[in-house]
């Protein structure tokens, strides 16, 4: 019968174009995997640990927007997926766990490899599936229905991660002997209403009337068809956008209405305080936004985002809008006139033009390694690639000194949580998404926890760049107010993490390409030329 079930649970997904799965070893599995191998418009990707397998299928699911899969056995197994279900909960990403379990008899008497695997993941899932077979029931309908619900249910009301448990009683493989039952039909049509409209109420369309300028800030999050719509509506209004690293509007070619120095702009002029702002997307990667905005005597503020959470750390948002950026942005545009009074855009253009001459003088003096080799990746990276930020000191060290290039680079990074374990296998995941050669920026420690993804390069079929920033461990608490409020025996012992490790011997246990540079002028060389001869290699930046 567990043959049947998983047969109707992996022709369901397919049915619901789930087509990215990875999956860690494991026995339990069986009867999935089984049915999963039999489609072959499904990439099925064995990993080699389950938290790192869970990583690669939010990073895949990153790049597309669709659901990607995480099967994993019984016991620990399950409980390795938390920090990458985290993640995607936290930032929105549609990733479909899917467990297999021990049948009900086997819990809580000492059964190997068993543990309560429902509602493991507790509120950081949109929804729990708990499918266990009983030899009685075997309707199909129910079973097609709920796991179209759970697909479902990952991509809306607000996308995120969603767990089906799946109780196998052995034997686990199929069943050859024939059979005289049918498999009853299970398909099922669905009609889905999407609205292609909408209309602002004239309380909210009118707080855009008028010759006050103010700023548009967009955080992460953005789909392209968002982003071309906010651009539209910033010429209508003549605001200036000031928008996120993680946007998709900040590492783009130049828009006449983007201040893509807005930090240094705003953050350092005490003088200026806007009384209208404008938010779309989720989370910015600097929390000076938020302080800044904390700051203003703001009269309005609109968070526009299609769910109901909140990112308003210092609670200034007036008006919270529940509509899809895009759509948003058509109506309100549609209901305004042009504004005809671009001079104090003009003023703000002129601001930001000269602040990122200025700037640039600055950085060709600069003698930070980490920061001039940030600003020359992006200078040097090929359009075609993608390009995954890991955390802590990599992603501050992009969104601060990030230059302003002339094409358009798809980024991402794990902001959801901000933690710096699975980059490498998200890395993965997302260029797998994209199709694309990837370049991936990543810190020692953060590079030093996901070890095990290197396993699985020889699956990746592009060419790949791991640009690694190696401060001896802990480099991002220089940075940090701690570092002067102690001394130093205190904060080597607390805060750093030293390791007196360079990484020439993993590169070739895994048969990756190697390149150790200590200077900007080599770093600029090696990284153009892995560019041009499609190379696989590892880049150690040495900046102790």
């Amino acid at each position: 019968m567990q043959d049947n079930w998983a047969k109707q649970i992996i022709q369901t997904l397919v049915d619901h174009s789930v087509r990215f799965m990875v999956f860690g070893s494991g026995y339990r599995l069986t009867p999935l995997l089984l049915k999963a191998m039999e489609h072959k418009e499904v990439e099925l990707r064995h990993h080699l640990d389950e938290r790192g397998a869970a990583y690669r299928a939010l990073g895949w699911a990153k790049a597309t927007g669709q659901t990607a899969a995480v099967l994993t056995t019984s016991g620990t197994a399950l409980a390795n997926t938390l920090p990458a279900v985290i993640e995607a909960s936290m930032d929105a990403i549609p990733l479909l766990v899917i467990s297999a379990d021990r049948p009900l008899e086997e819990m809580h008497c000492g059964a190997n490899q068993t543990i309560d695997q429902t509602h493991l993941f507790g509120s950081h899932v949109r929804h729990f599936l708990n499918l266990s077979l009983n030899e009685g029931y075997t309707h199909g309908d129910y079973l097609n229905a709920s796991v179209a619900q759970a697909f479902r249910l990952t991509q809306e009301p607000v996308a995120g991660p969603v767990h089906i448990n799946c109780a196998w009683r052995e034997p686990l493989e199929p069943d050859l002997k024939p059979s005289d039952k049918t498999d009853e039909n299970f398909s099922v049509k669905e009609v889905v209403s999407v609205s292609k409209k909408i209309s602002l109420p004239k309380d909210i369309s009118d707080l855009f009337f008028g010759d006050q300028m103010g700023f548009i800030f967009v955080g992460s999050g953005i789909s392209l068809q968002d982003q071309k719509a906010i651009l539209k509506l910033a010429e209508t209004l003549e605001w200036p956008i000031c928008p996120d690293l993680l946007s998709g509007l900040r590492l783009r070619p130049e828009h006449s209405h983007i201040l893509f120095s807005y930090q240094k702009l705003l953050f350092e002029d005490n003088n200026f305080s806007p009384k209208k702002l404008l938010f779309f997307g989720q989370r910015f990667v600097s929390k000076e936004v938020h302080k800044w905005v904390k700051a203003q005597n703001v009269e309005t503020c609109v968070y526009v985002s299609p769910a109901p959470y909140r990112y308003d750390v210092h609670n200034r948002v007036t008006h919270h809008v529940l509509a899809k950026p895009h759509l948003f942005c058509q109506a309100l545009a549609s209901s305004l006139k042009k504004n005809k009074d671009d001079s104090s855009l003009k003023k703000w253009k002129k601001k930001n033009r000269d602040l990122e001459i200025a700037v640039k003088k600055e950085y060709d003096k600069l003698s930070n390694m980490g920061i001039s080799v940030v600003r020359s990746l992006l200078d040097f990276s090929k359009k075609e690639r993608v390009l995954f930020v890991g955390n802590s000191l990599a992603v501050r060290y992009m969104d601060r000194h990030a230059p302003v290039v002339k094409k358009h680079i798809s980024i991402s990074s794990n902001r959801g949580a901000s933690g710096i374990d699975g980059i490498v296998s998200t890395a993965l995941g997302f260029a797998e998404g994209h199709e694309k050669p990837l370049t991936l920026l990543i810190g020692d420690l953060s590079f030093l926890y996901d070890l095990n993804a290197l396993q699985h390069l020889k699956d990746f079929e592009k060419s790949f760049c791991f640009v690694v920033l190696n401060n001896n461990g802990g480099g991002i608490f220089e940075q940090l107010p701690i570092r002067d409020k102690v001394d130093q025996e205190t904060y080597e012992k607390l805060y750093q993490t030293p390791h007196a490790l360079t990484f020439r011997e993993f590169a070739v246990s895994f048969d990756i390409d190697y390149a150790q540079v200590q200077t900007l002028e080599s770093f600029q060389e090696i990284y153009e030329q892995a560019q041009i001869y499609e190379q696989r290699i590892l880049i150690e930046v040495d900046m102790t």
